[in-house]
């Protein structure tokens, strides 16, 4: 321990030096107040011996100084011949932590500054255990933006702008165990699955990595409600400890802008306002996602038809649930008697104001998600038909080799996004992009990787699917899929000719093609749809080269 001891006289200081040193201390020594303050910059005592009356900076003030310098508890221990009350109160008041008589003996004065260099220590080792903690706090913000940072890129973005549909989610942490996704369908329509995972932050959000790639994989081809909660279920049940689920209602509006099916397990009572006014609860039928195996899972579907004006509001148990140390749960009744009165049309707005209302300045209990879906008059029609005028003939043609499919995560898009139909695109892109995302996926995936689509009925379905689709594109050293684009005229109207070649073995279509002419599809199975979806959507589906080629006519009138 080190030991500063500040007086102006020498032989004080001396004798006082003999005193520490002879108790196995070291010692230094300041001659001023002004000498005292550099040693303590310089040197970093543990305990200083202050004189009081000093010529200059007087010990008092010296005190307040190294005090204002220090950022741990300094002890300072005043050595006076002062006797009144008064001076000694003012050496405590300065920042003194205690006083000794100039003359007394060795013994006590060694007693002293050991006790004193305790509390010191212990001041040492906690700014180090407060410094320790503050890098540890630092290094877990990092790794939690890192985290946060991962979770928004793999989580797909969604569709915020489709018409008539708005959503809301707050989490209760810095990471969300809600789940809101919106989609539109290909062919007219959308999308909506409000999610709640099991715990909160991190740990619950981790859910949203297999369910929002299951969700955008399938909606993408435009599968049912129903089969695409079986899909996720799956997907959970597979990736997810056991004490993990997630509660979900996913909603599909067709194209008609009238239809809905709604698949809802786990989640409070969904509420439908009709147009008139009327409120009335939709309760969930089925387990929440994540805990049925297999066949067990249940993906039946309610299907409802809408009127103009009709609502259909979903939300999380962090609404209701929210609690008010006075007035309890916000609870199902007030929420419903909120929506009740509401003027038309409902917005989300009027649902948080009352919640918000209710809840004042008490501090979140759980992550709050909701989406409220509204049919309007103005229904998304089915893509509308160009004047044949207007069409000037063109030619695209791409080869995308393995390198060049690993380094572009969405080729199909980019593909679709240069086709030269810069006005009436629009109206037409969705069928486009589903017909040549599924020609796509099935020449890489079925051609390139030889990946086959029966091992998606296995328990681990989807997940182990594109798993082993990752491992094979990483790991994949050659081949290439070709694609060809073009506006044709047939039948005296104009359509898009759609070529897509790929340089695997091959295989029989004879099956194939014989599913196609007849029609038919297989409805247990959540996947081979995609071929049927591209027949329905073109004029024609033409197999070549062994299945290596196909070719579709999609008409634009």
């Amino acid at each position: 321990m080190r030991v500063l001891v500040v007086d102006d006289q020498v032989h004080i200081r001396d004798l006082i030096r003999l005193y520490v040193e002879e108790a196995g201390m070291i010692c230094l020594t300041a001659g001023s107040g002004e000498e005292a303050i550099k040693r303590v910059v310089e040197d970093d005592p543990d305990v200083v011996l202050m004189d009081v009356v000093m010529p200059g900076m007087d010990g008092m003030e010296t005190t307040r100084q190294i005090k204002a310098l220090s950022t741990v508890h300094r002890p300072v221990i005043f050595m006076t011949g002062l006797s009144e009350g008064e001076a000694l109160s003012q050496c405590l008041e300065c920042g003194g932590d205690d006083f000794v008589n100039k003359d007394v003996d060795p013994v006590t004065l060694a007693a002293r500054i050991r006790a004193h260099g305790r509390t010191r220590a212990l001041a040492l080792q906690a700014e180090k255990q407060r410094a320790e903690l503050a890098r540890l706090n630092q290094d877990m913000q990092a790794e939690m933006e890192l985290a946060r940072h991962v979770v928004e890129r793999i989580v797909e973005p969604c569709d915020r702008d489709i018409p008539g549909v708005t959503c809301y989610s707050r989490s209760m942490t810095g990471f969300n165990g809600d789940l809101v996704l919106s989609v539109r369908r290909p062919l007219g329509g959308w999308y909506v699955l409000v999610g709640d995972f099991t715990g909160h932050g991190l740990p619950a959000s981790v859910g949203a990595f297999p369910a929002s790639k299951v969700f955008f994989a399938m909606t993408a081809k435009q599968f049912p409600a129903g089969d695409i909660a079986r899909e996720i279920n799956r997907a959970l049940v597979d990736a997810l400890p056991d004490f993990m689920f997630c509660a979900a209602a996913l909603v599909e509006m067709l194209e008609d802008g009238r239809t809905v099916r709604i698949w809802h397990g786990g989640l409070p009572d969904a509420l439908l306002r009709h147009a008139k006014g009327e409120v009335e609860p939709l309760s969930s039928r089925h387990m929440a996602l994540g805990i049925l195996p297999g066949r067990k899972f249940d993906a039946a579907v309610e299907e409802r038809v809408l009127q103009p004006g009709d609502q259909l509001l979903v939300m999380t148990d962090g609404l209701i649930e929210s609690r008010h140390d006075e007035k309890g749960m916000y609870g199902e009744a007030r929420l419903l008697e909120s929506v009740s009165r509401a003027d038309a049309p409902l917005t989300l707005d009027h649902v948080l104001d009352d919640w918000r209302a209710f809840a004042g300045d008490e501090e979140a209990q759980d992550d709050v998600s909701m989406a409220l879906m509204t049919v309007t008059e103005a229904l998304e029609s089915a893509p509308a038909r160009l004047p044949e005028q207007a069409l000037i003939p063109w030619e695209m043609r791409y080869s995308w080799t393995a390198e060049a499919i690993r380094a572009r995560p969405d080729p199909v898009s980019d593909m679709v996004d240069q086709i030269p139909l810069p006005w009436a695109f629009s109206v037409h892109k969705g069928n486009i992009k589903v017909i040549l995302n599924e020609l796509f996926s099935n020449a890489l995936e079925h051609g390139l990787l030889e990946l086959d689509s029966a091992l998606k009925q296995a328990e681990d379905g989807m997940i182990e699917y594109y798993r082993l689709r990752e491992e094979r594109l990483s790991a994949l050293p050659r081949g290439k899929v070709s694609v060809r684009l073009a506006l044709v005229q047939t039948e005296g109207a104009p359509a898009v000719q759609i070529q897509v070649t790929d340089t695997g073995r091959g295989f029989d279509t004879r099956p194939v093609e014989d599913r196609l002419t007849r029609h038919t599809e297989d409805s247990e199975a959540a996947f081979g749809r995609g071929l049927m979806l591209v027949a329905s959507l073109c004029r024609r589906v033409h197999f070549a080269d062994n299945g290596r080629t196909v070719k579709v006519l999609y008409p634009l009138m």
